[in-house]
């Protein structure tokens, strides 16, 4: 009886830690801005890029969340560069502003997320003598999947650092932003 009493206690004991759930200490924010820099590296044309990001998020969940951004990047490397057309500029560069909606899965503080959205891409070429020669642009359909954390700064904002691919087909890029986001 005394085995079976014993047994009883522990797996108690044991299911009631790992169902239970901590307070949080950050009362939960349904809504969220964010904005930040971003850095990366565009694969599909080799050369670094920078940008900025906007984020709208919408939590109905605590673990849920739904999200639109507005993403502007540009791309700039020297048109000597191996996979560049033959032009005698000297330097090639690539514009590319995105619209994207999505969703994000939360783990704690970590979180996944994916996008799709519509991007508007405009590549040029800048002479030596200052001649910007159109090179391509247009409409591209942008995709984007991240990993990030989130770090609650007070109890209205929240750092974040977030890194992932995104872009459209013929120019993907890999990189990261930190955003600083306040809820409401």
């Amino acid at each position: 009886m005394k085995s079976a009493t014993l047994l009883y206690l522990t797996t108690t004991l044991i299911c009631s830690s790992l169902l239970a759930v901590a307070q949080d200490q950050q009362p939960f924010k349904r809504q969220h801005l964010a904005i930040g820099p971003i850095l990366g590296y565009n694969y599909g044309i080799n050369g670094l890029n920078y940008g900025l990001g906007a984020l709208y998020e919408f939590r109905p969940e605590k673990q849920l969340s739904f999200f639109a951004g507005l993403n502007y990047l540009q791309t700039r490397r020297s048109s000597s560069h191996q996979n560049t057309k033959s032009f005698t500029g000297e330097i090639w560069k690539q514009h590319l502003t995105a619209l994207n909606f999505g969703a994000r899965y939360y783990a704690n503080e970590f979180y996944f997320a994916g996008a799709v959205g519509l991007a508007y891409k405009n590549e040029l070429l800048l002479g030596a003598d200052g001649r910007k020669t159109p090179l391509d642009s247009g409409f591209g359909f942008y995709k984007s999947l991240s990993t990030g954390y989130a770090l609650p700064i007070s109890t209205h904002s929240i750092g974040e650092f977030e890194a992932g691919v995104y872009g459209v087909k013929e120019s993907m890029n890999v990189g990261g932003t930190m955003r600083y986001k306040f809820g409401w």
